[in-house]
């Protein structure tokens, strides 16, 4: 992978590619598109941070929009993820995923 954005990394900067948003409201939003162990609030909101100082993201008075780059990092991120997750798939073949869905039958069962 080329890039160097995670996927909260990516959450954050596709909340704010249809218009420029709050702190809170950004973190809200990044949060629903990928909530998890590792990502929440708390590090959403460090996160916004994190990619102000990177430059992708810039702050005008109390709304935070992406910056060209922040675009740039965006649609590079997604591609190299999309690319990522393609290749995890291809390692496994349609028998292996059947057979792991097998297992989880009997486990239920």
């Amino acid at each position: 992978m080329r890039t160097q954005c995670s996927l909260p990394d990516l959450a954050i900067l596709a909340a704010l590619a249809r218009a420029p948003l709050e702190k809170r409201t950004l973190a809200q939003r990044a949060v629903l598109l990928v909530e998890g162990p590792t990502f929440d609030r708390a590090v959403a909101l460090a996160s916004v941070d994190r990619l102000l100082g990177l430059g992708l993201v810039r702050k005008v008075y109390h709304h935070y929009e992406l910056t060209q780059d922040g675009r740039d990092a965006l649609v590079m991120g997604i591609h190299d993820h999309r690319e990522a997750v393609e290749g995890l798939v291809r390692l496994l073949s349609p028998r292996r995923l059947e057979g792991a869905r097998e297992q989880e039958t009997r486990a239920v069962a």
